[in-house]
């Protein structure tokens, strides 16, 4: 089985590098906050939040291979201090904390970690989704872009 094969029902399809970067520049980073992937693949939002706004990454990834692949690539460019990625369930997650979450899951899978997003909300944390809104979630702004859609939760208020 190739590492990167998905496992689990959220398939490994990463945000194209010029996505990533607008997700994160529409959540407002700013350095120093704390960024969640969940789901968090090969671990390029967790990067481009480190090295662009000095950003602390936590990310999310039940595939070992994957995991393996982040860690390494943490260590090997000295990201220790800035980047931490868990094996674990991303409906599993702890998000205290969290300044910045972002998503690039499926309807069915957002669906189930609507209400841990909500929770985050209401202590005033942005969320940013590509792709797919969250159920029972109304977004913020949705901004089209690239033939993309990227929506962004910054209050909680459900549908």
């Amino acid at each position: 089985m190739d590492m990167f094969q998905a496992r689990k029902p959220v398939p490994f399809v990463p945000s194209p590098m010029d996505v990533v970067e607008r997700m994160l520049e529409i959540a407002g980073v700013e350095e120093g906050e704390k960024v969640y992937d969940l789901g968090c693949g090969d671990g390029r939002v967790l990067f481009t939040a480190a090295s662009k706004y000095r950003a602390y990454g936590l990310g999310y990834e039940i595939r070992d291979g994957l995991v393996r692949y982040v860690r390494n690539r943490v260590h090997g460019l000295g990201l220790d201090n800035y980047i931490t990625v868990f094996r674990k369930d991303l409906a599993k997650a702890d998000l205290t904390g969290a300044n910045v979450v972002t998503l690039y899951l499926t309807t069915p899978v957002l669906r189930t970690v609507s209400n841990k997003l909500y929770n985050a909300l209401l202590s005033g944390a942005r969320v940013v989704s590509h792709d797919y809104p969250i159920p029972g979630l109304e977004p913020t702004e949705i901004h089209r872009w690239r033939g993309r859609h990227i929506y962004l939760y910054t209050k909680a208020r459900r549908l």
